[in-house]
């Protein structure tokens, strides 16, 4: 089959910094190696993320640390909406959320745009979604909605909401943000196909 690597690229705003996200879909499916660096609070942070999803980009589970921080976090969710610790702990607030929204990237604002048929939904998609503050790696379920209010070739533009906080954006052609007004810009696309003979 054909393996997809895709790396992006997105300038922090908000704070000085960037993140470099790796995206490779293949057999068992697609997964997310980022790194995140910014001067957060005139402090250097650094974060790392793994996010593990199928090939319908439904989440199979996500991995967050900070460095300079113990431990990290763990989280898989089930086919039935279930999520749990890495110690296989049941968060039953969680249960029922679909994507998550890690505070420190706009990658995850990718999860709905791309698994979703836009073209059908009309109305505003109300979603369920763990949020991830990534300063202290806290967790708690939110409702989010999305709408696609414009489509070109080779962008589309959303307007997002996720509680009292909204605002629109642009995605480029295979759904990636593009602007995310003050606080994230899109600098660097790059894709490559490899053929998997096995």
């Amino acid at each position: 089959m054909n393996n997809m690597k895709t790396k992006r690229v997105w300038k922090n705003i908000e704070y000085t910094g960037l993140e470099t996200a790796h995206i490779e879909r293949g057999e068992a499916g697609i997964k997310v190696c980022s790194t995140v660096m910014t001067l957060e609070n005139h402090s250097p942070t650094c974060i790392e993320y793994t996010l593990r999803l199928n090939q319908n980009w439904e989440v199979e589970n996500l991995e967050v640390s900070k460095k300079g921080q113990d431990g990290g976090l763990f989280l898989s969710v089930d086919k039935a909406g279930n999520w749990f610790l890495n110690d296989g702990t049941n968060i039953p607030d969680l249960t029922g959320a679909v994507d998550v929204d890690l505070s420190c990237t706009p990658l995850t604002n990718s999860l709905p745009i791309k698994r979703m048929d836009w073209e059908q939904q009309v109305e505003p998609a109300q979603i369920d979604v763990v949020y991830i503050d990534h300063e202290n790696l806290t967790y708690k379920k939110v409702k989010q909605s999305y709408k696609r209010i414009h489509k070109r070739e080779d962008t589309q533009t959303f307007h997002y909401k996720s509680g009292q906080f909204e605002t629109v954006f642009t995605v480029d052609h295979e759904g990636f943000v593009l602007a995310y007004p003050t606080y994230f810009n899109q600098v660097y696309p790059h894709k490559t196909r490899e053929e998997d003979h096995q």
